[in-house]
């Protein structure tokens, strides 16, 4: 906050204190909006370096974030389209999410003893609640 920096006594130190929270304020400013180019306003060189890195990592987060929803949700689609047409090899392309992959295989399972009234497929199921399911179904 500024008016901080006009209570001081000293005409230096209020430079200098504008000055950085100005640059506090710029900082804020790029790293919300993941615009190094707006660092390049900062004074200190020091904070200027600062800005940068921040807004690189906000950048990289911002990425990592984007690229785990985009698999989240072709994880989904895979599913969905695995039980639609009961296809257990399709579950295998669910990347990063070992249960997701094994309630695919599950759920298809369960559908395929169903369709094909073959308790046989009830087995394969590694959930125990959703196999005594299927079983109890015969």
């Amino acid at each position: 906050d500024v008016s901080y920096c006009a209570k001081l006594s000293s005409e230096e130190l209020k430079n200098e204190c504008s000055e950085l929270v100005a640059d506090a304020v710029i900082m804020e400013e790029a790293v919300k909006s993941m615009d190094a180019t707006k660092c390049d306003a900062i004074q200190k060189t020091e904070t200027k370096d600062l800005c940068r890195v921040q807004v690189d990592i906000a950048t990289m987060d911002a990425e990592k974030v984007a690229e785990k929803n985009q698999q989240l949700s072709d994880n989904e689609m895979i599913f969905v389209e695995a039980q639609d047409k009961q296809d257990v090899g399709k579950c295998d392309q669910i990347v990063n999410d070992e249960s997701k992959k094994q309630a695919c295989k599950d759920g298809v399972y369960s559908i395929l003893a169903a369709k094909e009234q073959n308790k046989e497929y009830c087995a394969k199921i590694v959930n125990g609640e959703q196999r005594e399911l299927c079983e109890s179904g015969f």
